[in-house]
């Protein structure tokens, strides 16, 4: 796999630059990412052998979050792989990549609210199974297709 080394990265302020982008544009792409593989797994034939394991859980806990069919851990965590296998990117972004989808699971089924998280969000995914696709931070995603639900009774 192509990479940029740290050498190269903290020497030239072109792919410095790269870099910066890299680092912010990593919740984005995980965001979009998520957002498309969880729709995906809602489709009728693979939710019944696959997602259907996750969605056991009606009551979100943390360790909830990664409980998933393996199937389904190889879509989630492809996350990681599919930019460094377009894009030579320093070793330091994959390793945020996987950042972001190890915490990213817990937290999202947490129960805390504060100004970062709104776990509601993904609660009422569990509850009603066909609205919030992404996460509380992509709430655009399912505003911009529809899928989009501020709380359970009428939205």
């Amino acid at each position: 796999v192509p990479y940029v080394p740290d050498s190269e990265i903290f020497h030239s302020p072109k792919q410095f630059a790269l870099f910066v982008a890299a680092v912010l544009a990593v919740p984005i792409w995980r965001d979009m990412h998520f957002y498309f593989a969880h729709r995906f797994s809602h489709i009728r034939a693979v939710y019944k052998y696959v997602h259907s394991l996750h969605h056991r859980n009606t009551d979100p806990e943390p360790f909830s979050g990664l409980t998933m069919h393996p199937v389904e851990h190889l879509v989630y965590f492809s996350n990681a792989l599919i930019p460094t296998l377009l894009f030579p990117v320093s070793p330091f972004i994959y390793a945020w990549i996987f950042m972001h989808l190890g915490i990213a699971p817990g937290a999202g089924h947490s129960g805390w609210e504060d100004h970062w998280q709104a776990d509601q969000y993904h609660y009422i995914h569990h509850s009603k199974f066909e609205c919030n696709y992404g996460s509380p931070s992509s709430a655009w995603i399912d505003q911009f297709f529809g899928t989009f639900r501020e709380k359970l009774g009428g939205s």
